[in-house]
């Protein structure tokens, strides 16, 4: 019996020391861990490297954010190529870690800087950015900052492509690390992951039937037809896409809503203004009764589309566009006022291409009397019918609709001006300004011209602009001095429409030269007329009109007397 017990006693002693001695043997210690043997069971311990913890360097470590509910693994020791870490994070039901503030990035690097110290060699660690059609992203799909308090790039590191990652600044210390842009995936670095400590896609669901989807601690909806934001709660509608006063109304398909659109307007987002076409003189109208203007601001609204205020010059683009106006608002209703391009200057009606706007005959649309007051023209219906709408004079700082007209053709290219008049286009109307010596809607007639020779001076006059019997004087002005004397010659007009000057002087010869100017222009009355000249009548609104001189050209100038 003694014997027995001490045999076995020994055995066991045998058998324990056996195992203890050969615990390590068996490799216990996981990721690189190292085993030491121990006096208490398991009988070893396992130091493990920064990046693992447990019984057996079987767990990873991670540091805790409380403020965002997500864990993240740093690890140096299991370096990986950029496009191995995606496989790796997401394996710990994470993603590569996005440094979206700068608590993120405190947090991070006091974790790396007590997993392998404050000072040393370099360490860098792949990140959850890359570069995408110039365009910096997180794993998310969301914009990394390129500049404020949460952007950690060093100096023009953004300006590069390729892969983030977060490196010590110094090679010396490892604090105050920052992001760098690697060009290529072709160096083992270390990284880091973040994983999420709670079901964010519970917590914080897609709202109106939004898919939900987590990446590491991050969560994106993939949100319904019709709706957006970061929770899929706004619809397209609430972002107001529809412009001048357009209707929206979501839709199935994309972009997920339509624009009911005032009928001044057209398009996607009722951005365009809607034009009708009249073929007959190549001209598109506007008519907007929506975004009501003073006569002032649609002038220059229709100058900012390339045209002018409408001038309603014909019955034929009087009854289009009543017809258009009809077509957007109704036959009947209350009544509508729009400009339109006339106004009234020294007691005359003008359009705004400076042509006269007729107060009789079937192109005149004058409501009664309306004419002879004062103001700007208006297009509007005599009473509640829309059809056979008149014309009214307003004063000008109310706000009315307007039509304007915008040409469909280069009319200055199509119908130019001759003898190198200037062609201005306004609206549907072209004008030529014409050169000294040519008058006429296209500068085809010639005017009345002097000529300067060594004998004299020679005049010719265009019966348009200069009467019969009309006696005009020779007016001499220096353009140096800017003063100017009346000459002793007087001309008289007559049948021959022209004449030569000898030898004039007044009391000196008149020569010429660049700057001198000379004119002609009526008498104070008129002698040839007895009756006229017994009655004395002063010609005070006749034209007078101006030769310059300019080296060998001549050219003419218009003055107004009146």
């Amino acid at each position: 019996m003694g014997l027995g017990l001490i045999i076995s006693i020994a055995l066991v002693i045998s058998v324990k020391g056996e195992s203890m001695n050969n615990t390590c043997d068996s490799s216990p210690c996981k990721n690189g861990g190292t085993c030491q043997n121990s006096n208490e069971e398991p009988y070893y311990t396992c130091v493990c490297h920064p990046e693992y913890q447990g019984t057996q360097c079987e767990e990873i470590t991670f540091i805790i954010s409380t403020t965002n509910n997500c864990k993240y693994h740093v690890n140096l020791r299991d370096k990986k190529l950029f496009t191995d870490t995606k496989s790796t994070c997401r394996s710990l039901g994470g993603a590569r870690a996005m440094m979206k503030t700068a608590k993120i990035q405190n947090l991070v690097e006091s974790q790396a800087i007590k997993q392998y110290g404050a000072t040393g060699g370099e360490i860098g660690f792949w990140i959850g950015g890359y570069k995408d059609k110039n365009r910096w992203t997180w794993a998310d799909g969301t914009d990394v900052p390129t500049t404020g308090k949460n952007s950690k790039w060093a100096v023009n590191q953004h300006s590069s492509n390729g892969y983030m990652m977060f490196i010590t600044s110094f090679r010396t210390t490892r604090e105050n690390m920052k992001w760098h842009a690697v060009p290529n995936n072709l160096k083992k670095k270390g990284y880091i992951c973040e994983i999420s400590v709670v079901d964010r896609c519970l917590l914080f669901p897609c709202l109106n039937s939004g898919t939900c989807t987590s990446i590491g601690c991050q969560r994106k909806c993939q949100c319904m037809g019709g709706y957006m934001g970061e929770n899929c709660k706004n619809n397209v509608c609430d972002s107001s896409p529809c412009t001048n006063g357009g209707t929206c109304e979501l839709s199935t398909k994309e972009p997920y809503y339509t624009c009911v659109c005032q009928p001044e307007y057209r398009g996607t987002q009722c951005k365009n203004i809607r034009l009708f076409h009249d073929t007959t003189n190549n001209c598109k109208y506007h008519v907007n009764l929506y975004d009501k203007k003073s006569f002032v601001e649609t002038n220059s609204t229709c100058s900012s589309l390339g045209g002018a205020i409408a001038m309603m010059k014909t019955t034929e683009i009087q009854d289009l566009v009543e017809s258009r106006i009809i077509k957007q608002y109704g036959a009947t209703g209350e009544a509508l006022e729009f400009w339109i391009g006339g106004f009234k200057v020294s007691n005359s009606w003008m359009w705004v291409d400076g042509t006269d706007v007729p107060t009789t005959g079937k192109d005149s649309k004058w409501s009664t009397n309306h004419h002879t007051s004062t103001g700007s023209m208006i297009l509007s219906p005599h009473g509640g019918d829309r059809e056979n709408m008149m014309w009214f004079a307003k004063p000008n700082n109310r706000k009315r609709g307007y039509i304007c007209e915008i040409s469909a053709v280069d009319r200055c290219l199509l119908f130019p001006c001759h003898n190198s008049g200037t062609c201005t286009q306004i609206g549907c109307q072209k004008k030529c300004d014409c050169m000294w010596g040519y008058t006429g809607e296209n500068c085809e007639n010639r005017v009345s011209q002097i000529s300067c020779f060594q004998s004299g001076i020679s005049i010719q006059w265009n019966r348009e602009n200069h009467k019969m019997g009309r006696v005009y004087k020779l007016h001499l002005e220096d353009l140096t001095s800017k003063t100017t004397k009346a000459t002793n010659v007087q001309i008289l007009v007559t049948e021959e429409a022209s004449i030569n000057i000898g030898n004039v002087s007044d009391p000196s010869p008149i020569h010429c030269f660049p700057s001198t100017r000379l004119s002609i222009s009526p008498n104070k009355y008129i002698l040839v007329d007895l009756w006229v000249a017994r009655i004395r009548m002063s010609l005070k609104s006749v034209a007078k009109v101006h030769y310059i001189f300019d080296e060998s050209k001549l050219k003419v100038e218009l003055v107004d007397l009146s």
